[in-house]
């Protein structure tokens, strides 16, 4: 035994010797290629995520708050499976993990044919060399194939890919190269050979513009993230078919940006700098102008999808150096901008400085609309920060004027709701001013809030977003967007925000048909990511950028709630019907008794009834301009409102919009609301001209959408909100028309 035992123990000693001796053979005989990770970077990838120790930032990723978040939707629970798998695999096999634990590791986005792909690129340093004796350990990966490659990108090398196919779907290939001490992973073979070509003088590394980034000092985080914005619009047209005019101007304006990436509680941060394209109009033109305040959220509507805000010190040296710009980018179309402000200053008598320059401020802002806001999905608005409202206000009279002397088309001043809406008929007015940005506002219907000019296409957008303004539903007031906006400076040179619960319907409605299913499916985990904003900051012939994104899973729910409670304080049917706007006047003309019509400057009927002692009497009805019943309104002897009053929808079979009773000039009774298909839309008890008792909301389908009560006109107990299915979605307590929780 004793001897049986000093054999174990010498063999044991020699083959200590024996791989010592290996292991100095390959760390000191054998001769390596030594390569940079960065040097094996395409110089056209997309996104680019580095990190000194995979494993490190691993564990602290999957230790986050944000994290456990994200494995509760199904896209990241496939993935957390996978990693534990995986976990379960190395904690078995531990040789793999010695390879790459304490391991620098690169994770590229790129795109290519149409479509996107990775690359991850890790450096084994001198592990490496063990390379060439990977083939038990790659080749004992269960449920895979195991095939060898070669590829040559030059007279020089000779690179070994391994190519996986996945047995159970050999549709799920995966290539594995080495390059030395570089181990490169891509689904894509095209891709890998691209990243080992890249080691020839052809990666990020390269780039002068990326060079000049890469010294920059950057606060600690998990990852340094490099992004080339070169290729931000075409990863975008991977997903949609279009080419949205936004996401073109910041590819164009950004070279590369390096960041580091951060992640606390629900946060995820990326803050660094940016390097600018000297030719594109705009970022050239913002960097050579000062910081200004970021104020525009303050009018903003809480039904904001997206917002772009440029802000700067001045607006004429902005301008000026845009034109500049502009003249050295399209110089044919600078030529046309100059001469159509020439017609304005020589035919419509336009002083440029005293007319426009003077009312703009600092800040011009353009907001998307969720499209359920506004009759089209492409509506947008824009608001220009003024520094005196009184003085721009008797400004764009005299402008509008000046322009109605020269211009065919008439338009009607409208007040709502005190706020005066207003047309500025100058063609191209934002293209002449601000540029293709800004140009999608076609006839710009305008009035102001506060301390902003707001434009919009459509007379009706402008309505619904005073009606926000005026009851306080803007993004100032939503505590979760001004928490969000404390994680931004206030000072800043340009501002990108997207709320994507809002958003993503405008998603689905530019996106092509191959990539919708795609967006559905994995809804929960995109609108997750409820709040993203962009920040530019100029910094001499730099930006400071600032991209932050909280998660909330239920944000959309959140909206869902909130939107249904609005319709309950904001529905304009219910205000005018409150308010008694809807009571016809037939003026001071002198009616003798009798049947009397009354008609539109275009001859069509207007309303129509009969008079007594110079007041309506009886039944009146009054009709849309296209001749369509509107509504029809009983009154007394004495020409006051009493009896049943019926609203009609614009439409030929004058389908009911509303009904309700008038006792004595006051509502009273049960108001009932209706959908163009007949469904119940409201149904709210009145007493004494207040809303007073239950109040029940419909959808078109009949089931019930909100409920609860009111006292004396003020919302009052617990209100419940429902799906179309039925099913409760959250309860709210009020007392005397405040919310309690």
């Amino acid at each position: 035994m004793k001897k049986l035992l000093k054999l174990i123990l010498i063999t044991i000693i020699l083959l200590i010797i024996l791989l010592a001796g290996y292991y100095i053979y390959k760390q000191y005989f054998v001769k390596q290629e030594t390569n940079e990770a960065i040097k094996a970077i395409p110089n056209d990838s997309f996104i680019v995520i580095q990190t000194p120790d995979l494993f490190k930032a691993y564990k602290q990723i999957t230790q986050s708050q944000l994290w456990q978040y994200l494995i509760r939707t199904d896209y990241f629970a496939d993935i957390n499976k996978d990693l534990q798998s995986i976990n379960k695999y190395l904690k078995a096999t531990p040789l793999p993990e010695k390879f790459f634990e304490n391991r620098p590791m690169d994770f590229t986005i790129n795109v290519i044919n149409g479509s996107w792909d990775f690359l991850a690129i890790i450096d084994l340093k001198s592990m490496g060399k063990f390379s060439s004796d990977l083939d038990i350990i790659l080749s004992s990966i269960p449920k895979y194939k195991t095939f060898k490659l070669h590829y040559s990108p030059d007279d020089k090398h000779n690179y070994l890919i391994y190519k996986f196919v996945y047995l159970p779907n050999q549709y799920k290939k995966y290539f594995i190269g080495f390059a030395g001490n570089l181990v490169i992973i891509s689904p894509r073979l095209t891709l890998l050979k691209k990243s080992l070509s890249a080691l020839r003088g052809t990666s990020i590394a390269d780039d002068p513009d990326f060079k000049r980034l890469e010294s920059k000092p950057l606060s600690p985080g998990l990852f340094t993230i490099i992004v080339n914005f070169k290729q931000l619009d075409p990863f975008i047209r991977t997903f949609q078919d279009h080419r949205d005019p936004y996401i073109q101007t910041i590819s164009q304006g950004i070279n590369h940006a390096v960041l580091s990436l951060d992640v606390k509680d629900n946060f995820l941060s990326l803050k660094g700098v940016a390097s600018l394209d000297t030719v594109n109009s705009y970022f050239k033109a913002l960097s050579q102008t000062k910081p200004a305040v970021l104020n525009s959220y303050q009018i903003a509507s809480d039904q904001t999808a997206a917002m772009v805000a440029l802000n700067f010190s001045d607006y004429k040296n902005f301008y000026t150096n845009f034109l500049k710009a502009f003249e050295h980018e399209e110089p044919r179309q600078a030529y046309e901008i100059e001469k159509s402000i020439n017609v304005l200053r020589n035919i419509a008598g336009i002083d440029i400085d005293k007319d426009i320059f003077s009312w703009i401020g600092n800040e011009i802002a353009l907001y998307k609309l969720t499209p359920e806001y506004g009759k089209r999905a492409q509506d947008i608005v824009i608001a220009i920060q003024t520094p005196n409202p009184v003085s721009t206000e008797s400004k764009l009279d005299s402008l509008t004027k000046k322009i109605s002397n020269i211009s065919p088309l008439k338009f009607k001043q409208i007040d709502y709701r005190g706020y005066k809406i207003s047309l500025l008929k100058i063609n191209g007015f934002f293209r002449l001013f601000f540029g293709h940005l800004f140009a999608n506002i076609e006839k710009p219907y305008f009035t102001i809030l506060g301390s902003y000019v707001v434009f919009s296409n459509s007379p009706e957008t402008l309505e619904n977003i005073i009606d926000d303004y005026h009851g306080g539903y803007t993004l100032n007031n939503d505590d979760k967007f001004t928490s969000f906006l404390d994680k931004f400076s206030r000072k800043n040179t340009f501002f990108a925000y997207i709320n994507t619960p809002l958003l993503f319907k405008n998603l689905l409605f530019f996106t092509s048909d191959r990539d919708r299913q795609k967006l559905i499916k994995n809804k929960d985990l995109i609108t997750g990511f409820s709040k993203l904003a962009l920040q530019l900051t100029a910094k001499k012939d730099l930006m400071d950028i600032n991209i932050t994104s909280v998660y909330d899973p239920n944000a959309s729910l959140d909206i869902i709630v909130h939107q249904i409670e609005k319709q309950t304080q904001i529905n304009r049917l219910l205000q005018d019907i409150d308010s008694m706007r809807f009571k016809i006047s037939i003026g001071d003309t002198i009616f003798t008794d009798g049947e009397h019509t009354i008609r539109y400057s275009t001859g069509q009927i207007y309303m129509k009834g009969n008079v007594k002692n110079g007041h309506p009497f009886g039944q009146w009805q009054i009709f849309y301009p296209d001749g369509n019943l509107k509504m029809t309104q009983m009154f007394d002897m004495h020409g006051h409102l009493n009896g049943l009053v019926q609203m009609f929808y614009d439409n030929a079979p004058n389908s009911k919009l509303a009904e309700f009773y008038i006792k004595d000039e006051k509502i009273d009774g049960v108001l009932l609301q209706y959908y163009q298909n007949g469904q119940i839309k409201a149904q709210i008890e009145y007493k004494d001209g207040m809303r007073d008792g239950k109040a029940t909301l419909y959808y078109s389908n009949g089931k019930i959408q909100a409920k609860g009560r009111y006292i004396n006109g003020k919302k009052t107990g617990r209100w419940k909100f429902f799906d179309k299915q039925g099913n409760m979605l959250s309860t709210e307590v009020w007392k005397h028309g405040q919310k309690k929780r």
